[in-house]
């Protein structure tokens, strides 16, 4: 934003959203979670304010409860949310229901797949504006064009599952605008998404902030897509916000040595070869009011004094005049401590150069053996499933080859729909291959049936994108974990048992 954009905002005397003291706590038998603890910021019309930190760190709780969705045992303990200067706490959230807009993360979780896409976004019209019929109908189709989907009154009538994962959160944006919002609450709405489409949605979303004015608060845990899209950031960690400024401020001169490590762990900010940093340990369950720093476990800096006492924030010195409101909660940049440098917020600050560098490569030996697993013109295609249709097949892998030794790491990278997933699908024997091999141990596992087929998916695990998908609901993570070793018949119960937990340990759960 530049310094007349800036003087621009300040001027403005009210905010659409203010978030003030916000304290959400959720009550999980004789503990209390404070997974918001003490909140506060703004946002601005036509301005888009970035909320950022890990997993688990109070960010989506922050958004629900602007929203009014936190549900029990969770609940809103004390502090504002002010709506155009109404205490949404107080009053309710009834009344702005159709002012305060949300995109989740995953598409698909967030619409209906028994209806079409146009359906839905005419009932949110029709609750919202009141629009019902050819209105709505045209309204709608509208939405979609404003998204940037193609042949919008044909998409209209399609279901979300015909809609590619682009296409499908463009059509959450629609959905979301249908509202005719002020405040659009951005929830991780690019995660899920490859980097050419992310690119797309982010354009996207500037667009639409220009044309609708509209106030967005952008939560994410990639400091990158912040840095492209945020005017001022808000770093939260365990349920506080540890340092906030004017995103090129906050870039240039961070504070916090958590917003450091974060900075530092940014791809493309290391030499090539080198490993990339990370933080080591994870976000503490905040149990409880803050009585000291609740990030002095896992910095590489921290004193006594900082699990003695609560940082409270304070002012930094602003690199640039027309940077604003630059503050952080940390004893470290306060007391005048030797500055925290970004590369102690690596891993291990005591290792060497030469123990950063990249993972040791497959040494010559090993590129001389053959390979574990050879694939050679492989083809994947589906067939139209209804006999009126006579479109050719897609040909959703067309020639694919190529070799994998033992202990090496193969990358297969491309956009959404390119065939990544259909290969591996077909490689693990989830899929048919309609031609070529895959060649493992002298047999073409493209072809393996029976036991044989059941031994080689053994043999090969599948990490797939989405946890939430992967994993069923309805079951422990330890019955999740046990099913596999049950299915290939490993062992008897009670090592079956102790393999599970084996297993979490070497996943660094606690």
């Amino acid at each position: 934003m530049s310094e007349q954009q800036l003087a621009s905002r300040a001027s403005r005397t009210e905010p659409v959203l203010e978030v003030d003291e916000l304290r959400t706590v959720f009550q999980t038998g004789k503990e209390t979670i404070h997974a918001v603890d003490g909140v506060s910021f703004d946002v601005h019309p036509g301005e888009t304010v970035g909320l950022v930190g890990e997993s688990g760190s109070g960010k989506s709780v922050t958004a629900r409860s602007i929203l009014g969705l936190v549900e029990s045992p969770g609940q809103i303990e004390s502090g504002a949310i002010r709506f155009r200067g109404q205490n949404l706490v107080e009053t309710g959230w009834d009344q702005h229901r159709g002012d305060i807009a949300i995109v989740f993360q995953d598409p698909l979780n967030s619409i209906n797949p028994v209806y079409t896409i146009g359906n839905q976004i005419r009932e949110a019209l029709r609750i919202h504006q009141g629009l019902t019929g050819s209105r709505a109908r045209s309204r709608a189709i509208e939405l979609l064009e404003a998204v940037g989907i193609p042949d919008a009154p044909r998409r209209v009538t399609e279901y979300p599952h015909q809609f590619s994962g682009g296409m499908q959160q463009r059509a959450i944006i629609a959905l979301a605008l249908a509202c005719d919002p002020d405040l659009l609450v951005c929830d991780e709405p690019t995660t899920a998404l490859d980097v050419t489409i992310q690119a797309q949605i982010l354009d996207l979303l500037e667009e639409l902030q220009e044309t609708e004015d509209l106030a967005i608060l952008f939560i994410t845990h990639d400091m990158g897509v912040i840095e492209e899209t945020a005017d001022r950031v808000n770093v939260i960690y365990a349920g506080e916000i540890v340092e906030r400024a004017d995103t090129g401020e906050l870039f240039q001169q961070p504070a916090h040595p958590y917003t450091r490590a974060l900075l530092k762990s940014i791809p493309g900010r290391t030499s090539d070869g080198d490993t990339l940093p990370t933080i080591e340990g994870e976000v503490p369950t905040p149990s409880g009011p803050a009585q000291s720093c609740r990030f002095a476990s896992r910095c590489p800096a921290a004193a006594a004094a900082c699990t003695e006492t609560a940082p409270a924030h304070a002012a930094v010195a602003a690199t640039d005049r027309s940077a604003t409101d630059h503050t952080a909660a940390c004893l470290i940049h306060q007391s005048g401590y030797p500055e925290v440098t970004a590369e102690s917020s690596s891993t291990d600050e005591s290792r060497s150069q030469a123990e950063l560098a990249a993972p040791d490569r497959v040494d010559a030996s090993a590129e001389q053996a053959d390979p574990f697993l050879s694939v050679q013109n492989l083809q994947t295609y589906y067939e139209s499933d209804s006999w009126l249709d006579s479109a050719p097949p897609v040909q959703a892998v067309d020639g694919v080859s190529f070799e994998i030794r033992e202990g090496e790491i193969l990358g297969l990278v491309g956009e959404s729909g390119c065939g990544k997933t259909t290969l591996g699908r077909t490689l693990a024997g989830l899929e048919a291959a309609t031609g070529g091999a895959a060649l493992a141990g002298g047999r073409d596992v493209t072809k393996l049936t029976g036991s044989a087929l059941r031994e080689w998916q053994r043999e090969v695990g599948v990490v797939f994108q989405d946890p939430e998908e992967s994993l069923n609901d309805r079951m422990t993570v330890g019955e999740i974990i046990q099913e596999p070793l049950e299915a290939h018949q490993q062992g008897t119960r009670a090592d079956r048992r102790e393999r599970v937990f084996d297993l979490l340990e070497a996943g660094w759960t606690p």
